[in-house]
């Protein structure tokens, strides 16, 4: 079934946008509440991927507004999860660059131009390391969209 509202179709949009950083690819972006299967552990799985270069992105819908002439302000809250061994003398760059891109792929308008003008257009992303846990084990670096409220992925709809 389509989405139908704007709101679900554009985090449709976020997670194929998602799917087309070659760190993220198809198989690892997620929206809404991904149920695993009981013998799978997320934190094994990310574990399992090299570390600083790929990850999974999750994404779902934030906080939207309506406004006076159906202007809609809403936000996706997304987080990008990555291996961080722990060993940790590297300096984190590539990890930037990955989230980095991932931002500039979700805020680039031609992403979210569609043939019905059904989607929002991106307004800001704004992101930063959440969390990097990797004090005793290896663990997982944590870049927030704003799933852990440290960031966002804003949009706008409707006549300006």
């Amino acid at each position: 079934m389509a989405s139908v509202s704007i709101y679900a179709r554009t985090l449709d949009k976020v997670i194929s946008v998602a799917q087309t950083i070659s760190a993220i690819g198809a198989n690892r972006a997620y929206q809404g509440y991904k149920r695993f299967k009981d013998q799978e552990n997320f934190e094994q799985m990310i574990s399992q991927l090299t570390p600083y270069t790929q990850g999974y992105f999750v994404a779902d819908i934030g906080r939207a507004s309506r406004k006076f002439l159906n202007v809609s302000n809403f936000s996706i809250r997304g987080a990008l999860y990555m291996y961080c061994p722990k060993d940790l003398s590297n300096n984190l760059d590539a990890s930037w660059d990955i989230a980095d891109s991932l931002a500039a792929a979700l805020n680039d308008p031609d992403n979210f131009i569609d043939a019905d003008n059904s989607l929002g257009l991106p307004d800001t992303v704004n992101f930063s390391i959440y969390e990097i846990d990797a004090v005793n084990t290896p663990g997982i670096l944590c870049f927030d969209y704003g799933k852990h409220g440290a960031g966002d992925i804003s949009f706008t709809t409707g006549n300006p």
